[in-house]
């Protein structure tokens, strides 16, 4: 009679780590290929990540909004992330982005105007933490926009995503 020993690797700490940085890529890259500039991004960087991390975390996270809105305050474009908390079972077992999507997105997009601004938004789960530095508001109407979706862009072991753009 032989023994037989089991190892089971925890990967869900790296795979939050992993699908945090992920997300902030992958709207960086968007921001930046339609010309904005990232100063948004560095002012509330550590709001950004402490949000994400903690919601993320407790599997609170059901989609990451990142909206494009003009000095007007209407929606120029939107990228949804859905935010899938995959089970231990799950056939997929690797870390992946796919940052040509980010780039092919903002290509379908083109440039915007310099004086459009973008913000990043959250819808969680009930009972989810409040984190520093964010605060309850409201998506921009998509009316007059169209989606179209994208698939998954990033994961990992234990979470997965799928994208969609909003465009007109």
């Amino acid at each position: 009679m032989g023994t037989r020993t089991t190892v089971r690797v925890d990967t869900y700490t790296q795979s939050v780590t992993y699908v945090v940085g992920g997300l902030l890529d992958l709207f960086r890259t968007f921001v930046d290929e339609l010309g904005l500039t990232p100063d948004y991004f560095a002012d509330v960087l550590g709001a950004l990540e402490a949000g994400l991390h903690t919601w993320i975390e407790g599997r609170y996270l059901r989609t990451v909004y990142l909206e494009v809105y003009s000095p007007n305050g209407s929606l120029v474009t939107r990228i949804d992330i859905d935010i899938d908390y995959k089970s231990s079972t799950s056939a997929h077992h690797s870390f992946y982005l796919d940052m040509f999507l980010a780039e092919l997105m903002a290509k379908k997009v083109g440039r915007v105007s310099r004086s459009c601004k973008y913000r990043v938004l959250v819808t969680a789960a009930p009972g989810a933490p409040s984190v520093p530095g964010w605060s309850s508001t409201k998506l921009l109407s998509n009316e007059g926009l169209s989606p179209w979706h994208l698939g998954q862009a990033l994961g990992s072991p234990d979470i997965g995503s799928s994208m969609q753009l909003w465009l007109r």
